[in-house]
């Protein structure tokens, strides 16, 4: 039996613990029931960036008898939308579905997707083996508890509740990465190495620290003789900092706990920057004007919208300012979440510039909006749906492309920069990953010297020449905030960045690493799965 597990992730990937947890605690109690040579788990993660028929087609190759979708607030709109196309190429596909969009009103679900079998509720791992110990075996599934289930009268049957599991008895959900001790060759190919080399982890601790998880948590931390713990990431791991030193204050657990800031959303507050920004924002601008000379070649007339990450926060748009080579060149015009955008100002803005110039180049956040705050992006949701009858769902530069086309007449195109504004290693930039290097090692010698629940900073002294050192601030002042441009950066019309955010972004992109090249090709850090 072919069993596979599917997230469709979020925008900025990561990887679904989620699955992972249920592939090994499922491979661990089929081995002990004597079933594991019955059952073959595989896991497929995509993106909403994924065009639907990537996913479907993937998922046809694959050929599984039983598919499980993870589902969750970010992703629940396109599970909805490819459920029913899989039962068109898959008929006899058993689908079952989890996770908090879908755990807490089952029979609901069903009623709405009437190509689902089944629902697990609450957690999952434990129903999850003995779901397929049950088809494997031909078992009742009403049987097997914390299911809701599709009878094939059309009822459905609850099949109670699961206590909650101790999860420790869930085998590491990453024992296929090999995570031996590295040698100094790769220690140093990591300074350079696009991606997360241990992994990422999405997993949102519960607010309430009397929760059975925290005791678990630094039992393992003693088990593992762990007294320092050093978090990387955004605000939801600084929030996760924040959590884990207050339960640790609380019992007096001397196991010290230290936020290092990494995101290229630059939207931490109380530093300065955050790693990650310099080479994004170098990555952006690079790319902005490559995009620009390439439109610059023809002489009729044309828009070209370039969609940049930023929901809330504008810092990475802001950044193609730093493309322009001289007054009124490319891009013409930016726009940023943090001012509201008419697109009737906007058509006029174009033809405005259309009078010095025949090549446009636009630059908007992904979380562009309106004064009502509707997402531009949420316009293209409501403009058509495609054969099958599902609503269309297209990012702000496809909508913005079609409503040029339709209102200007004139050669249009969008291009989403995705994925590689945080990957490209080949523009990254020398002083973001000295800084990079820096924040971690102060974040080290802090917490030897005694400091926990901090989050290291950056604290910018100077501009010109640029100077910065490390700081520390209070995680619980940081966590759960976010820092957007500051208003006096864009101009009165929103459609165009101040010369003071050049000043701040311009120190940030300086220098290019050397990568280490093999075959003409850069060499990175990276883990061979254990056979």
């Amino acid at each position: 039996m072919k069993v596979l597990l599917a997230a469709i992730n979020a925008k900025y990937i990561h990887s679904n613990l989620g699955i992972y947890s249920l592939k090994t605690y499922g491979e661990k109690m089929l081995k002990e029931w004597g079933l594991a040579e019955q059952a073959e788990i595989s896991l497929a993660e995509y993106t909403i960036n994924h065009q639907m028929e990537q996913i479907l087609q993937d998922i046809y190759k694959r050929k599984p008898d039983v598919i499980g979708f993870s589902c969750y607030i970010w992703n629940i709109s396109y599970v909805k939308v490819i459920l029913a196309d899989i039962k068109k190429v898959l008929p006899d596909v058993k689908i079952w579905a989890g996770g908090p969009e879908v755990s807490y009103h089952g029979e609901a679900f069903l009623k709405e997707e009437p190509a689902v079998d089944l629902v697990m509720m609450g957690e999952g791992e434990i129903t999850f083996a003995h779901f397929l110990k049950a088809l494997l075996e031909g078992e009742d599934l009403k049987q097997v508890p914390g299911l809701m289930v599709r009878n094939a009268d059309g009822t459905f049957t609850d099949t109670g509740f699961r206590q909650v599991m101790d999860m420790s008895q869930i085998p590491f959900p990453y024992a296929f990465m090999d995570m031996k001790e590295l040698d100094n060759d790769t220690l140093e190919a990591l300074r350079t190495t696009p991606g997360a080399y241990l992994g990422s982890c999405r997993f949102k601790l519960p607010d309430d620290l009397n929760d059975a998880i925290y005791p678990l948590l630094f039992q393992k931390f003693e088990e593992m003789n762990i007294g320092y713990f050093f978090y990387i990431g955004g605000n939801d791991s600084m929030d996760t900092v924040s959590k884990l030193s207050r339960y640790a204050a609380a019992h007096n657990i001397d196991v010290r706990i230290m936020g290092i800031p990494k995101t290229i959303d630059n939207d931490l507050i109380l530093t300065d920057h955050t790693p990650g920004f310099g080479s994004a924002a170098k990555y952006v601008a690079a790319s902005v004007c490559e995009i620009g000379l390439d439109a610059s070649v023809y002489n009729t007339k044309s828009v070209t919208i370039i969609e940049i990450m930023g929901r809330h926060a504008g810092w990475l748009t802001a950044a193609s300012v730093l493309a322009r080579k001289f007054e009124q060149d490319n891009p013409v015009l930016i726009y940023l979440p943090e001012a509201d955008f008419d697109q009737e100002s906007f058509l006029a803005s174009l033809e405005e510039c259309f009078k010095t110039k025949n090549n446009l180049i636009v630059c908007v956040s992904e979380g562009i909006h309106d004064k009502d705050g509707t997402f531009i992006c949420e316009y293209a949701a409501s403009a058509g749906v495609d054969a099958f009858g599902h609503k269309m769902l297209t990012g702000c530069g496809k909508y913005l492309e079609n409503l040029v086309r339709d209102r200007l007449g004139v050669k249009v195109r969008s291009v989403e920069l995705n994925v590689n504004q945080r990957c490209s290693a080949f523009l990254q930039s020398e002083t973001d990953a000295l800084e990079a290097a820096q924040a971690g090692a102060f974040g080290v010698t802090s917490a030897i010297s005694g400091e926990t629940g901090k989050m290291v900073s950056f604290v910018r002294k100077s501009d010109k020449p640029y100077v910065m050192e490390c700081g520390l601030e209070d995680v619980n002042l940081i966590c759960n905030q976010e820092k957007t441009v500051p208003v006096e950066w864009i101009t009165k019309d929103g459609t165009d960045i101040a010369q003071a955010f050049i000043d701040y972004a311009l120190p940030l992109i300086q220098g290019s690493p050397k990568l280490p090249m093999k075959d003409g090709l850069a060499v990175y850090a990276y883990r061979k799965p254990e056979k």
